[in-house]
């Protein structure tokens, strides 16, 4: 699809099937398509993936530059800019593409009042949860509905899914049929969530901007808003134990450790139904406070014990309070 300043958005082959037999079965029965995606925000989109890509060329250069001339690698500051621009242009581009592309639907459905609407899961099951502030805005809602295909033979789970066709035609030889609405995706809402906080890592520096956690830091120093998380100690005991919860852009974390003004350490555990795609071991975190900034390094913990990952040493940084220090040299 070619837009005016002739860039270009793919549409995959199966995305297309999909919508034309939607658009094919309004014209037999004549009823009217309104569109509610928008074309500006789309060039937004592509404007922001070409803004990452250019850091991406900048540092594939570089480091082409590098291993023709045979150098030795030594961090920059422009090198580590590089990076957090370019992840900071990706994730915006996401952003837009989900959460402004939502909004623009959103205003587009006000304006043409349409009977019926088609659009993803990820957007149906976010604006139904949130239905009764919508309807304030004068967005009725009626009757919610899942497409899924389901195996004609019933002999095994039926595939669930948004679409009838979308993967492959030989779908057709699956039964389409609708479900009522049970609630939306659990991971639909969890991977809104973690959109919203790696935005808010990329834009504010913060996960959680609403809340003020005892301590603030990453565990990847070189692309630091990737790994920004929050501490927030809910229980402290004697003896220097703490524990509570940790919350980054994989989702939230349960830890139990220690700190003592000095030394910190403890174990961190990802809740599987608050996080998407995290260690399936939990992870141990020690460190030392060395001129106002505690130092330290991670490790996995699996069932035999403690893995060491050599050369990791100052893999993670932390400062107490909700402030980050940018300037980690």
């Amino acid at each position: 699809m070619r837009l005016n300043d002739e860039s270009e958005i793919m549409v995959s082959p199966a995305s297309k099937y999909y919508w034309r037999r939607l658009i094919d079965f309004c014209g037999r029965h004549k009823l009217r398509v309104v569109y509610l995606d928008d074309f500006e925000t789309f060039e937004k989109v592509m404007e922001k993936r070409a803004e990452a890509e250019t850091y991406k060329q900048r540092l594939r250069s570089f480091f082409e530059r590098l291993e023709s001339e045979r150098s030795i690698y030594t961090e920059t500051n422009y090198v580590r800019e590089w990076m957090e621009a370019g992840y900071r242009a990706d994730v915006e581009a996401e952003y837009i593409f989900i959460v402004g592309r939502e909004k623009k639907i959103l205003e587009n459905i006000q304006k043409t009042n349409p009977s019926i609407v088609v659009m993803g899961k990820g957007h149906g099951d976010i604006i139904f949860l949130n239905r009764g502030s919508l309807e304030t805005q004068g967005i009725s809602f009626g009757q919610y509905l899942r497409e899924i295909a389901g195996l004609r033979n019933e002999e095994a789970d039926p595939f669930e899914g948004w679409t009838i066709s979308a993967v492959m035609p030989e779908f057709d030889k699956k039964l389409p049929s609708f479900i009522t609405y049970e609630g939306p995706d659990p991971s639909v809402v969890v991977e809104r969530e973690l959109l919203q906080r790696s935005y808010n890592a990329v834009t504010q520096m913060r996960i959680l901007p609403e809340r003020k956690p005892d301590f603030i830091g990453t565990w990847f120093p070189k692309l630091r808003s990737r790994g920004l998380f929050e501490v927030y100690i809910e229980e402290r005991r004697d003896g220097g134990g703490i524990s509570g919860t940790i919350e980054d852009i994989l989702g939230t974390a349960g830890f139990e450790g220690h700190w003592n003004g000095q030394k910190i350490s403890f174990k961190k555990n990802y809740d599987a139904q608050k996080s998407q795609g995290q260690s399936h071991y939990p992870l141990f975190y020690q460190g030392n406070l060395e001129n106002g900034t505690i130092r330290g390094h991670y490790d996995f913990i699996s069932d035999g014990g403690i893995i060491n990952y050599p050369g990791q040493k100052d893999s993670f940084v932390l400062f107490q309070g909700d402030q980050f220090k940018l300037d980690l040299s």
